[in-house]
């Protein structure tokens, strides 16, 4: 590791090499940054893959098969709360079967997971737009993608337009664009790979995906009772390609973006949980050092976490960087929750922290007690 910085050097002069190193850790980040990217692309292409089979093959199912159940079992709109609360249960019974190797693309071994959860989610919201008098052919392939898009995208599909109460949907054509097949990959790659756990932590990635699945069900739900309740009109002006390929661009480019400072405030965030019960437990140890060692942190970063692991006090946390942010908030706390249950319980100090940390930047409550309780 690099020499500390020594404490016999005046606080200027401590603060210019900090400053010093920072500089030369961004040319390194960006060396490393380039090599995850390279990973996470073949993540996309394969996930892309499934996805695309799935649409080609059963999305056309989906549709038949939700609107003949509805037929047989009318669905009432006073059931909708129900619904959703079975498709979510659903969503974190299929997650709960995965389990993840360390690293990117070790989480390949989770795209049937995720497959299934994008299915699950599909069936969904034909429901719950059979359920608010939206059936046949106006309910077709174009509402249901828009839903899904949107509720899981920090950017417009441009499929859609809103006038007031009305919703004016723009078709994409007789088949579905490839564009959308690889938008939609991009949006979950990039929200998976937020975790610490699915980047670097073994054989805890089951939990990740589970709250992830759990999380963006809930999203779909709300994006769709939202979108179905108002009236809606399907644009005879089919939305163009580049459209497609300027939302594709702006995925990317979100996916292409990192924070320096997110996995740190992360790791330091779970330190802090670790000594909430006053004895860090070795497979804590254990795990945090498979962490480190996986991590792309440079080397005075460790040093510093290492050196708050191995001090009994805790540090104020510093969680204003996972305030309103939807994605960022919910790897935290798919960390968090891992870590905790790494040696088989969950400590009532730790439980407390846990939703102490979610109310402060915002996260569900009742989330956190189902990836609790998985």
């Amino acid at each position: 590791m690099n020499k500390r910085i020594s404490r016999n050097l005046s606080k200027a002069e401590r603060k210019a090499l900090r400053q010093q190193r920072r500089t030369e850790r961004k040319t390194a980040r960006q060396e490393r940054r380039l090599a995850r990217k390279k990973n996470g692309g073949k993540l996309k292409i394969a996930l892309n893959t499934k996805i695309n089979t799935f649409f080609d093959k059963e999305f056309e199912k989906i549709r038949i098969e939700r609107e003949e159940k509805a037929l047989a079992q009318p669905l009432l709109k006073k059931h909708l709360n129900d619904l959703v609360g079975q498709y979510v249960l659903k969503a974190v019974i299929n997650a709960a079967k995965s389990g993840v190797l360390p690293g990117v693309l070790g989480m390949a071994t989770l795209i049937p997971e995720i497959v299934g959860s994008v299915k699950n989610q599909l069936r969904m919201v034909y429901d719950i737009g059979l359920a608010n008098g939206y059936k046949g052919d106006f309910l077709h392939k174009d509402l249901v993608i828009y839903v899904l898009l949107e509720a899981l995208s920090k950017k417009t599909t441009g499929i859609t337009l809103l006038e007031g109460n009305k919703m004016i949907v723009k078709p994409t054509g007789e088949k579905i664009p490839a564009t959308i097949i690889k938008i939609l990959s991009t949006i979950i790659v990039r929200q998976l790979v937020k975790s610490i756990v699915c980047k670097w932590l073994p054989g805890l990635g089951g939990l990740a995906v589970t709250a992830w699945s759990q999380h963006s069900t809930k999203k779909v739900a709300n994006k769709a009772s939202g979108s179905f309740s108002k009236e809606i009109e399907i644009s005879p002006k089919i939305v163009t390609i580049p459209t497609l390929e300027q939302m594709l661009k702006a995925e990317e480019n979100l996916i292409n973006q990192e924070d320096d400072d997110a996995d740190f405030l992360k790791l330091m965030t779970l330190i802090s949980l670790m000594k909430m019960d006053g004895n860090i437990h070795i497979n804590e140890i254990a795990l945090f050092e498979e962490i480190l060692k996986n991590s792309d942190l440079d080397e005075d970063e460790k040093d510093e976490i290492e050196d708050n692991l191995h001090t009994e006090e805790i540090i104020d946390l510093e969680l204003d960087f996972f305030k309103n942010n939807d994605e960022e908030a919910l790897a935290l706390m798919m960390d968090l929750v891992a870590l905790a249950k790494s040696d088989k319980s969950v400590h009532s100090k730790e439980s407390s922290f846990l939703f102490e940390v979610a109310e402060e930047i915002g996260f569900n409550r009742q989330e956190l007690i189902q990836i609790l309780i998985k």
